[in-house]
C-alpha cells in the first residue's frame, strides 16, 4: 500500500536537495601540492644562492683577498712589522733597520708597488700622515653587491702614521705630497745605498 504524497497547502516551493560535494581526484590534489612544494624549493634555492654569493663573503673573512682587500691588509701588515722592528720607539727610520728587516719589508710589498715613508713619527700629531700607499688603483672596496647597485669605487689603499688604513681617491693620490715617500723598488735598487736587493 503506497503512502499518499504530502500536499503543501502554503504554496511554497520545496527546498532544493542539498548539493553533492565534489571531491578532486587523488592525482589532481597531489599535483597541486607538488607544484607548491616545487615553488617553495625554488624560492629557498634562490635565497640560498644570494646569501652564499653576496652576503656570506661580507660576513666571513676569506683567504682569497683581491684588489684593495689585499692591498689594505698588506698596508696593515707592513706597519705592524715596522712597529715590531723598532719597538718602544715613537719614530720609524727605515735606514736604521737591519739588512734582513729591510729585505723583508721590500720583498713583501713589491707586488703592490707601494710607496713608503722611510722616516716619520708614529701617531696623529703630524696630521694623520700617509706612510704607505699603493700606486695601483682597485675598485672592489666596498664590494660591489646588489645593495649598493654594484657600485665600484676606484681608490688607492693607504696606511697612516696612527696605524690605521684607508682609501685615497685617484684625485687625492694625485694631490698627495710625496716628499719622503719612496717606491720600494728604488729602495731595492738604489745604487747610492750600501744595501741593495737587486743590482741595476
Amino acid at each position: 500500500m503506497t503512502m499518499p504524497k504530502k500536499i503543501d497547502l502554503t504554496g511554497r516551493k520545496p527546498p532544493p536537495p542539498p548539493a553533492r560535494k565534489k571531491f578532486l581526484p587523488a592525482a589532481g590534489w597531489l599535483g597541486g601540492v607538488a607544484r607548491r612544494l616545487i615553488r617553495l624549493a625554488a624560492l629557498f634555492a634562490i635565497a640560498g644562492l644570494v646569501f652564499y654569493k653576496y652576503v656570506l663573503p661580507e660576513l666571513a673573512p676569506t683567504e682569497h683577498l683581491t684588489g684593495n682587500q689585499s692591498a689594505l691588509a698588506m698596508c696593515g701588515w707592513e706597519m705592524t712589522a715596522w712597529k715590531s722592528y723598532q719597538a718602544n720607539r715613537s719614530t720609524f727610520n727605515f735606514h736604521q733597520l737591519s739588512d734582513d728587516q729591510k729585505r723583508r719589508i721590500i720583498m713583501f710589498g713589491l707586488g703592490e708597488d707601494f710607496l713608503m715613508r722611510t722616516n716619520f713619527l708614529w701617531g696623529d700629531d703630524n696630521g694623520h700622515a700617509v706612510v704607505i700607499v699603493s700606486q695601483r688603483v682597485y675598485d672592489n672596496v666596498p664590494t660591489p653587491a646588489p645593495w649598493n647597485l654594484y657600485h665600484r669605487n676606484p681608490a688607492h689603499a693607504a696606511g697612516y702614521s696612527d696605524g690605521t688604513t684607508g682609501l685615497l681617491s685617484p684625485e687625492q693620490f694625485d694631490n698627495l705630497l710625496r716628499y719622503g715617500l719612496e717606491p720600494l723598488w728604488s729602495l731595492a735598487t738604489n745604487s747610492n745605498s750600501n744595501f741593495r736587493i737587486f743590482k741595476q
